[in-house]
């Protein structure tokens, strides 16, 4: 910027001295001589604004996705612990004292405890409950590389507890969650709502329920 400007006064003084010359030679009137110099300095002035310095782009830093860890340890804090897990999951699931088959096909009973083969449930609901849920977290735990707040783990746990383990640990919304990409996160959380190929409104409610509470929002 500071070139232009010397680049303007040193034009507005050669065409001063050129319209000097020219009017002592009687090539224009003096008036002329300066209507034609203010001409020449409103189309530099034009130039100079329209120039554009080139700046180079700084990176943008992306924030990161996951945020402050609030870590919960269903060993050390017992019932008040898994307290937070059952009363989402609960409001999910739904309950049935004798066992049931859900749209799915499976045997299922209490809070959505799928019976595998001839397995015999030998202790109350809500002890089969606490169960489900650590074996559910554990996974969440073991595949999940980055940290986690207290609602994401409940989201997941949520999330891995109605479509299993191993569909957890196989999933595309796990990978997206350890490359920390929100986006992939959201469209692959929303790809949880089928059963037996046609897409479920009460899975689709719960997956949008689990996608607030982990980006914290309210639920």
């Amino acid at each position: 910027m500071k070139k232009l400007i010397k680049l303007f006064f040193k034009i507005n003084y050669l065409l001063i001295k050129l319209i000097f010359k020219i009017a002592s030679k009687k090539i224009l009137t003096l008036k002329q001589s300066f209507y034609f110099i203010g001409v020449v300095c409103a189309i530099v002035a034009v130039a100079a604004s329209l120039h554009k310095p080139d700046v180079k782009q700084l990176p943008v830093k992306r924030k990161p996705m996951i945020i402050e860890i609030t870590p919960i340890d269903t060993r050390k804090q017992g019932k008040d612990a898994l307290a937070v897990y059952k009363d989402f999951i609960k409001k999910h699931e739904g309950y049935r004292s004798k066992p049931y088959r859900c749209s799915a096909g499976k045997v299922t009973i209490g809070y959505g405890h799928v019976i595998q083969g001839k397995e015999k449930v030998n202790i109350s609901h809500e002890k089969l409950l606490e169960k489900d849920i650590k074996k559910a977290l554990k996974t969440v735990d073991r595949n999940i590389k980055v940290k986690l707040s207290l609602k994401q783990r409940v989201a997941l746990t949520s999330l891995t507890f109605n479509i299993g383990e191993n569909a957890f640990k196989n999933s595309n919304l796990k990978r997206c969650i350890n490359a920390r990409n929100e986006a992939c996160v959201k469209r692959e959380f929303k790809q949880w709502v089928h059963v037996r190929g046609k897409a479920s409104k009460g899975l689709k409610n719960r997956r949008q329920s689990e996608l607030r509470l982990f980006f914290n929002q309210a639920i």
